[in-house]
C-alpha cells in the first residue's frame, strides 16, 4: 500500500526507458552434499570471473517510488583452478599423476527484471535512486575452457538439451541496486550505479551440489522520459506565422 500511495502521489506518472551496459565481476557458491567417487582426486577453489550485462530497461515512476522491468543480456560465469591427481594402473600396484588444472566457464542468459525503487531527491538534477527485486533468468548456453594436468587444452560448448542435462534452464535471482540519476534535459538523463545478484534457486543439476551464481556490476546508461517527449509535442507552440488570417 505505501509502494502504490508513494506513486500515486505524484501527480504525472513519468514512463521512461534506459538503454545500458555494465561490467564486473562473477562467482558460484557451491553447497556440497555428497563426494563422487572418480578414478582422480581434484583439490580446488574458485575465483572471481567477468561479467557482462546489456540490454534495455522500462519501466514507471511517480513521486518517490517506481517499478521497472525490461530484457537484459547477461554473461557471467565461473573458475575453477587447483590440482588434480589420476590414477593410473588397477588395484594397488597403480599410481597417481598429479599437476595443475583450470576450467573457466562462461554462461549466457536472457534476464527479465522486476525491480521495486525509491527516489531521494538530492537537489534539482540529482537523484538517488535504491531498488530491489527480482530476476528471471533463462539460461542459454555454456562455454568452458579447460587445461589439463597435461596442459592440453579443451573448448566445450553446450546450449538446448544438452546444457539442461547440467544446468537449470530457468533460474531466479534476488537483485539490489543503488543508482544515481542526473538530469540532462526535461527529456533525457544519465542513469549509473551498482548492482548485487544472488541466485536463490539451483543452478546445478547434480546430486552431489548445489550451485548459486553471484555478482557485482556497475551499470551506465541514458535514459529517456517517454512521458515527458509526450508532453512536449502536444504542447509546442504554433508558428503564427502559418496561421490563417
Amino acid at each position: 500500500m505505501f509502494f502504490l500511495s508513494a506513486i500515486q502521489s505524484s501527480a504525472q506518472l513519468s514512463f521512461r526507458i534506459i538503454p545500458f551496459s555494465g561490467y564486473g565481476i562473477s562467482g558460484i557458491h557451491i553447497a556440497t552434499s555428497a563426494t563422487p567417487s572418480y578414478s582422480y582426486k581434484r583439490e580446488g577453489h574458485y575465483q572471481s570471473h567477468g561479467s557482462f550485462a546489456g540490454g534495455v530497461l522500462a519501466g514507471v515512476c511517480g513521486g518517490r517510488a517506481g517499478f521497472t522491468t525490461g530484457l537484459q543480456f547477461l554473461s557471467d560465469g565461473m573458475t575453477y583452478v587447483g590440482t588434480e591427481s589420476i590414477y593410473h594402473g588397477l588395484g594397488s600396484g597403480g599410481s597417481y599423476t598429479t599437476g595443475n588444472f583450470s576450467d573457466n566457464t562462461r554462461f549466457s542468459h536472457l534476464v527479465v527484471p522486476a525491480i521495486l525503487s525509491f527516489r531521494f531527491f538530492i537537489d534539482s538534477a540529482i537523484t538517488f535512486v535504491p531498488g530491489i527485486g527480482v530476476e528471471t533468468s533463462f539460461n542459454l548456453r555454456s562455454k568452458t575452457y579447460s587445461k589439463d594436468i597435461y596442459d592440453d587444452q579443451h573448448t566445450l560448448v553446450m546450449s538446448g538439451t544438452e546444457f539442461a542435462k547440467y544446468y537449470a534452464p530457468v533460474t531466479a535471482s534476488l537483485m539490489l541496486q543503488a543508482n544515481i540519476e542526473v538530469a540532462l534535459s526535461k527529456k533525457s538523463f544519465l542513469y549509473a550505479g551498482l548492482t548485487y545478484r544472488y541466485m536463490i534457486s539451483d543452478f546445478l543439476r547434480s546430486p552431489y551440489a548445489a550451485g548459486y551464481i553471484y555478482g557485482f556490476q556497475g551499470i551506465l546508461g541514458f535514459g529517456f522520459n517517454m512521458s515527458q517527449l509526450k508532453h512536449n509535442q502536444v504542447k509546442r507552440p504554433v508558428n503564427p506565422v502559418n496561421q490563417d488570417d
